[in-house]
């Protein structure tokens, strides 16, 4: 049973066909988090965050939201968003990076990781970050 279930889900990552498995349809969930107007893609804001932070780091020739259909709506929001912070996001991603602490003090992180840059990006609509905060990054005060 616990096989079938890595292989189900396995085969939904990989966008191949299985058979014997739950197939829910995207939108399984229309209340998340107790917000009856959230969605369950509402969920992922983090993960589609970090998707095209990375992609953006690695300057790759794939679209930002590119196999990000599903996701489309949010993805836009995000490279909407870093449009707006382009300046911090020049900064963190190619100029200064941000800063780390440890345990001996503060170290440069360059470039800043894409998690703590998710969580100082807010989404336009809800002035929220998509990702929680990570307190061990911070960024420094002028872009």
């Amino acid at each position: 049973m616990l096989w079938t279930v890595i292989v189900c889900v396995l085969g939904i990552f990989m966008s191949t066909t299985t058979t014997n498995c739950l197939s829910l349809p995207p939108p399984i969930i229309n209340t998340v988090m107790g917000d009856p107007q959230a969605s369950s893609a509402d969920v992922y804001k983090c993960e589609v965050c970090l998707i095209v932070m990375e992609r953006k780091e690695a300057q790759t020739l794939q679209g930002d939201c590119s196999g990000l259909e599903y996701y489309n709506t949010i993805c836009k929001d995000v490279v909407d968003s870093s449009v707006k912070w382009l300046s911090w996001l020049e900064k963190w991603q190619i100029k200064e990076g941000c800063y780390k602490l440890t345990p001996v003090g503060l170290a440069v992180a360059r470039p800043c990781p894409a998690h703590a840059i998710c969580s100082w990006i807010t989404d336009a609509g809800t002035r929220q970050p998509y990702c929680p905060p990570d307190h061990s990054y911070h960024s420094s005060q002028s872009a």
